[in-house]
Formats: structure tokens, sequence, C-alpha cells
């Protein structure tokens, strides 16, 4: 007796838009509407093969079982959230740091020149310095540096007085950037950047999830394939096994050895195919399983796994103009396509900032104490009590003759924009293509489908007249024989058609999964999104919650306002 092994996610998600699923078909008991009804969907759900275990599922399970145990899908989540760590790494930068220096030092150097010491002959000096301070750079370039200095100070020197000093000094410098590297479009063009690279890198995500899923969806579809061919390849083998006993039975009445090395023949082809179809399906099963990648379908191992769906398709008429419409809007190559071409109008605007001369304002003052008998606090208290600030200001100028570099960059910048203002172009020429493409190979396929049903209904009726044929034949050996073989031919037909009809619906549902890859809709039809959960983690989920929610936004061309063609004035 199979063990029972339960595969059920708490998790549910929403069926596509475009296509539902249904648990299972019931088999009708009426003979004659038995002949043309599914009777393979019933079985189809039930082990099959002889194995020690088995697990049933159906679709939803498995993509969510896919989103949290798939390696690729792992990989490139975790690859999202490095490069969202990027952009706190680069706004980083304008946050304050804190320094807190302290130096010893003792010096004992001969002297060359009495006016040194004032008569000995090496001079002799100890200190201790201590720095603490704050600097911070702002969002427009300007840098701000304020510190408190406080050492001890002593030298052999006759001139040095008063003799072990205690000093203090408050230091105030403020550097503003007026023309080159002014402003907060240049000073966090790091931060804009690394955010443009993260939102490509969520797109190239949510493009490699939807591939994954997107496999992972067919390769389930491919196993209820695999398993409805194998019943039916049986329930022709059945039948073959049948006619035997029939011709077994009639040996002595219009059945000779002719009859029963054909049929022979025949159920040996049969158990043939049944032998690669068990083959097949396993390999099916081992392909669904490496995509999943779950511990409970450990490639491997003796176990038998059973998809619950029954495709049902439906006539969809999809008007080609709005599905490109769609796929320019959700499609995520078009919209890292958009992202990048932003980067490029960011760098025109950096380089074009750095066409600009460099020319800084630097203003600065301090306060100092200083007193002997190493008297730290009371210097401390004199630098502000004591005397006036001390002040300096300035500018500082500087040009490279001719900007040859800086000019270059501007113009590879603008090229580079123009390059890639193609590459957007072309991203959606291959999009428009996909999805026509998708939209008349799903129509296609629909056609056909309703072509293999009333082939597989003919063949099915075709198959009782002639079972009717044969077994009402009289002991005419020559036109036995010639019906035999035709019967047997026509259960093949049969059988075929039923493969047929399966292959197509199987086709139809991949084929609109991969339309909805086309227009980059399959992950929103699924009700399946990405969240951030914390400061560096990414989770799939389609249930709405508190964390922040990853969707993508719409990522319009830059206008071409952003197109630079002019070199700034000095």
């Amino acid at each position: 007796m199979p063990t029972f092994i339960s595969y059920r996610n708490a998790l549910t998600l929403a069926a596509g838009c475009l296509f539902s699923l249904v648990a299972a078909v019931s088999v009708r008991s009426d003979e004659t509407t038995q002949l043309t009804a599914r009777w393979w969907d019933a079985p189809a759900g039930s082990p099959m093969l002889d194995e020690a275990e088995w697990v049933s599922f159906d679709l939803t399970a498995i993509v969510i079982d896919a989103l949290a145990h798939n390696p690729r899908i792992a990989a490139v989540t975790h690859h999202a959230a490095i490069a969202m760590e990027r952009i706190v790494q680069e706004d980083a930068v304008f946050d304050p740091s804190v320094l807190l220096e302290s130096k010893y030092g003792s010096t004992s150097d001969p002297v060359g020149n009495t006016l040194t010491t004032g008569g000995p002959n090496r001079l002799h000096e100890d200190s201790w310095n201590n720095r603490a301070g704050v600097a911070k750079t702002t969002r427009d370039g300007t840098k701000v540096d304020l510190s408190q200095q406080a050492g001890l100070l002593n030298s052999n020197s006759l001139f040095f007085s008063p003799n072990n000093q205690g000093n203090t000094r408050l230091n105030l410098s403020v550097t503003r950037p007026l023309r080159a590297g002014a402003g907060r479009v240049y000073n966090e063009r790091l931060i804009l950047q690394a955010r443009i690279d993260s939102n490509v890198t969520l797109q190239q995500m949510r493009q490699d999830v939807q591939e994954r899923l997107g496999l992972t969806m067919a390769a389930y579809w491919r196993l209820y394939q695999a398993r409805c061919h194998l019943l039916q390849q049986r329930g022709l083998l059945e039948r073959g096994l049948e006619i035997e006993r029939l011709v077994n039975a009639r040996r002595n009445f219009d059945s000779g050895e002719l009859e029963i090395s054909k049929v022979n023949s025949r159920i040996t082809r049969r158990r043939d195919e049944v032998i690669g179809l068990e083959r097949d399906l396993k390999n099916v099963q081992t392909q669904l399983a490496a995509l999943v990648s779950s511990e409970s379908l450990r490639p491997g191992q003796p176990l038998e796994m059973i998809p619950l769906g029954v495709p049902s398709c439906m006539n969809i008429d999809i008007d080609v103009r709005d599905a490109v419409i769609t796929a320019l809007s959700n499609r995520n190559d078009v919209r890292s396509a958009a992202l990048v071409l932003e980067s490029a109008s960011l760098e025109i605007s950096v380089t074009r900032n750095e066409l600009l001369p460099k020319l800084d304002a630097v203003v600065g003052g301090y306060l100092a104490g200083l007193n002997g008998q190493n008297n730290v606090p009371r210097s401390f208290g004199d630098q502000f009590s004591t005397g006036r600030p001390g002040v300096n200001g300035g500018i500082v100028y500087d040009l490279p003759y001719g900007r040859r570099a800086s000019r270059s960059r501007y113009r590879a910048a603008n090229l580079r924009y123009q390059e890639l203002g193609e590459r957007y172009r072309e991203a959606v020429a291959n999009t428009q293509s996909e999805v026509e493409t998708a939209t008349r190979n799903l129509a296609t396929a629909m056609k056909r489908l309703e072509t293999k049903q009333a082939i597989w209904k003919t063949a099915v009726q075709q198959e009782s007249l002639v079972l009717s044929r044969w077994e009402s034949l009289g002991p005419d050996g020559q036109n036995a024989a010639l019906a035999l073989e035709d019967l047997l031919d026509q259960q093949d037909r049969r059988t075929q058609a039923e493969r047929d009809v399966v292959a197509s619906e199987v086709e139809y549902l991949v084929t609109l999964i991969e339309l909805q890859q086309s227009m980059g809709t399959l992950l929103t039809a699924e009700g399946i999104e990405p969240v951030k959960t914390g400061a560096a983690s990414i989770e799939w989920t389609r249930q709405p919650n508190d964390a922040q929610t990853l969707a993508p936004e719409s990522y319009p061309l830059p206008t071409s306002n952003l197109m630079i063609e002019t070199e700034p004035e000095l």
C-alpha cells in the first residue's frame, strides 16, 4: 500500500486571468457517453507507478514551493537585496563622522643655531596632543570640519615660555564649491546611480523569477501530459489484450496462426511503448523536482508525483494592440532599458558639471588658549574669554588647460545616451514582435486543439464500428484477418488521437504561459509580488502586508530636455 505524503501549502494563489484550473473531472457511467469522455483524467490523479511513496499537489502548491526553495530564485533575490544595500552605502557618505585622535611625542634633535635653544646643544621637546571633532559633507557639496584640540608641551629651550604649557584650540573650517562639484544632483549622483542600478536589478530579478516559474508551470503540465499518455498507452494495451483473448477463444472458429501472430506482434510493440512512456514520465518528474528543489521532492527517491489539475482551455480573444501596450508597461527588459537610459542622462548632467572650473570658497575660524603648569582646563576657558577669534577666508580656482579630458567625457556621455536610446527602441521592437508571435501562437493552439478533439471523437466512433464489424464476422478467414488488422490499426489511431488531444491542451496552456511572459504579466496574474521585509531582505508573497512592496513602477523614456548638446559657459 503506497504511503501518502501531504504536500499542501497554507497559501493559495489567485488563478491567472487568462486560464483556470479544475481539480478533477468525473467519469460518466453511461457507455455511449463514455466513448468520447475524458476517461484518463480521473486515473491520472491517482497512483499509477510502482513506487513506495506518492505525493499529490496542485499548481498553486508547486508554484509556492518553487518560490520558497528554488536556488535560482533565491540567488537572484539575494542579488537584488545586495543592490539595494548599495543605496544605503552611498547615502551613508553624508553621515557625520566623529574623529578622536591622541598622539605622544618626544624629540631630541641636535641644534646648529644657538637661537633655537639659547644655549643647549640639543633640543628636547615632549608633547601630548589630543583632538576630537566632527566632520560632515552636506548634500550640496559643502564640507564642514569642527574640532577641539588640547595638549601638553614642554621644551628645554631657554626661549620656551611658559614651561609645561597646556594649550587648547577650537577650529572651524567650511569649504563650499561654487562651480564644479556644486549642487545636489552632482553630489548625490552615486546615490541616484545606485537607485537606478537597484531598480535595474529588481527588474532582472522579476524577469528571472518569471522565467523560472514559467518553466515550473510548464513542467507541471508536461507531467500531466506524460501521465495521460502512459494511461492512454496502457488502455491501448488492455484493448489489445482483450482482442488477444477473443482471438484465442476463436482459434478453432475463424482465427488462425496468422491472426494470433498479428495480435502478439502488436501487443509486444504496445508493451514496448509503455516501457518508454514510463521512462519519460519519470524523467519529467525529475525535471519538475529539480525546478522546485523542495526537500519533499528530492531527485532520486522512489516517489511518484501526482498533479491534481486538469486543463481547462477557453477560447480567448486577445487584441494584439492591447497586448502590446500591456507588454510595454510591464516588460522587465523594456523597463530596464528605460532605466539604463535614465542613467545615461544622469551621466550627461555629471559630466556637464565637471566641465566647469573648480571654484571653492574656504572660510575658517579658531579660538585658542595657552597656560603654563599644564593647566589645560584654564586654557580651555581662556579660549572663549580671552582675546578674539582668529579668522581666515579665500577662494580656490583650478581649471585644466583646454579641459580635454572633461570635454571627452561629456561627448562620450552624449554618445552613450544616443546609443542607449537605440537600444530602448530595439527592446520595444522586440517586445512587439514577441507579443504578436505569442498571440498568434495562442490562437493557432486553440484551433489545433479543436481539430484534435474532432479527430479524437471520430477515431473513437470508428473504433467502435470496426470492433462491431470484427466481432460479427463469419468464418471467412481472409476477411477476418483483414478486419483484425483494421481493428488493431484503428485502436492505434484512437490512442494517438487521445494523445494528440492531451498534447494540444498542454500546448495551449504552455503557449498561454509564454504569452503572459511576453507581456510581463505572469507574476501579476498569479498574484505574486516581491516585498521588502527588512533592511536587506526580500520575500515573495501574494498577500499585502506592512512591508514595502517592490512592485515595479512605470519608467517612461526620459524627456528630451535631459539631452544637453551645448557646453556651459564659464
